[in-house]
Formats: C-alpha cells, structure tokens, sequence
C-alpha cells in the first residue's frame, strides 16, 4: 500500500472483477515474466498484456468508466508515452514522498491475489 498510484486506483474501481498484486507476491513469482523490471506496471486482461503506458490507461479505463477517455491517450506515440512513463517511474519517490505504508481496508484486500 506503498505505492499511490495503486491507492489511487483501489479509491477509483468499481470493477470487482480486477485484481492487484506486485513483484514479490507468490502469485506474481509463479506466474513470473522474465525482462520485467519490478518498476514496470504489468496490467493483464483476458486477452492482452499490457505494460507501462498502455498498462496504466487500460487499467484506469478498466477501473472506472470516468477514465475511459484516457484511452485517447493511445493516440500519442506509444515511445513518447512510454519515454515519461519511464522518467515518472525512475523519479516516483522524488515526486511523491510517503513515509508512511497505511494498511489495506478489508474491501481494498478483496483486490489483492494472494
């Protein structure tokens, strides 16, 4: 629950169906990607796997139908979305400062694989 991005999307979803888990959750190690950075954000769909930009918009549009607008998002050059996702991601802790992990509320850990 360190990561604000992933708050943010557990405040946003509606989508029951979604679920979250990081790098070293045993899901994630059993199901590992080799050349997957544990900075990198992997979304996977029934049909896709997304990582970095993509996998932020479609997680976004997924969560919340507010964001589906963000799937215009896909118009702008996947190297350029992903050249800021990457310098975001290599800064996220200069950006965003917590000192702080706050716990999971017990309907925030519905979305977590174990």
């Amino acid at each position: 629950m360190c990561s604000g991005f992933i708050r943010f999307v557990l405040k946003v979803n509606q989508n029951t169906d979604l679920k979250i888990t990081d790098f070293e959750s045993e899901w994630a190690i059993k199901n590992k990607e080799n050349n997957v950075s544990p900075d990198t954000i992997v979304y996977i769909t029934k049909d896709n796997r997304y990582y970095h930009s993509e996998a932020i918009i479609h997680l976004l549009a997924d969560a919340n139908n507010l964001f589906i607008p963000l799937l215009f998002l896909k118009l702008i050059p996947k190297s350029i979305r992903n050249g800021i996702y990457k310098v975001v991601s290599r800064n996220r802790h200069k950006i965003i400062k917590t000192n702080k992990c706050r716990l999971p509320t017990q309907k925030e850990k519905s979305f977590f694989l174990q």
